[in-house]
């Protein structure tokens, strides 16, 4: 189990005077790529850091696993995260208004309920991946895409199409989340699923210049059935 309490470095965040000395020990440029800061947190407090402000005689708290966080968020080669963006931006402006020291405490507050969830969520679904049967492309454990269905992607030799851009970063193996030696190619077979369902679905991958590089594309009947319909996941 990953340990979200397992932190060494505690902030009090309530005073002004607490945020101007966070800000001080963080000490962004405001140059910093997302992947910048995210490097820089993991080497500054590797065991992690826990935020609190109290209101109200009541401490709100989150302890974000920095390390954890650098090992397992991918990057694109402009520093900008492949994937949960939205829990990564969320924490990213969580640690600036903490290191802002006219902000708002109640919005501090919220960001930090916001933060505490998507970690609880991602952390959950780590957890449940961490042990999968499936061994070599680390990409198919824990590399989220968003995907799009079309009833232009259909099946080939009886096996379902899964269709990549060539940018994709499973294709050119830009991300620490795909070994070089397991990139994909076109006519590949691979497995895809919806997380958490664990019900692997074979395809062929092909090549499309018409869909994102950070997308794949799926048949809509091949989607449905892979999902048995429970299609709200990533």
């Amino acid at each position: 189990m990953f340990d979200l309490t397992a932190y060494t470095t505690e902030f009090n965040l309530t005073l002004a005077e607490d945020r101007a000395e966070f800000d001080e020990k963080l000490n962004l440029k405001g140059t910093e790529t997302i992947e910048m800061i995210f490097k820089k947190l993991a080497q500054k407090w590797a065991r992690g850091v826990k935020l609190n402000v109290a209101i109200s005689n009541y401490t709100y708290s989150v302890n974000i696993p920095t390390k954890l966080l650098y090992h397992y968020i991918a990057f694109d080669s402009s520093g900008y995260p492949l994937n949960e963006q939205e829990m990564i931006n969320n924490i990213v402006s969580l640690l600036k208004l903490c290191s802002t020291a006219g902000a708002d405490v109640v919005l501090i507050k919220e960001y930090m309920f916001y933060v505490k969830a998507y970690l609880e969520r991602w952390i959950k679904d780590l957890e449940g991946n961490k042990n999968s049967f499936i061994r070599g492309n680390r990409a198919i454990k824990s590399f989220g895409m968003k995907v799009i269905t079309s009833a232009n992607v259909g099946c080939r030799d009886g096996i379902p199409e899964i269709v990549v851009n060539p940018l994709n970063p499973l294709v050119t193996g830009n991300s620490p989340l795909v070994y070089k030696k397991d990139k994909i190619r076109e006519g590949s077979i691979v497995l895809f699923y919806r997380n958490p369902l664990p019900f692997f679905t074979p395809a062929i991958v092909r090549f499309s210049d018409n869909v994102d590089p950070l997308v794949v594309g799926v048949s809509p009947l091949v989607w449905t059935k892979a999902c048995l319909a429970d299609a709200d996941g990533k």
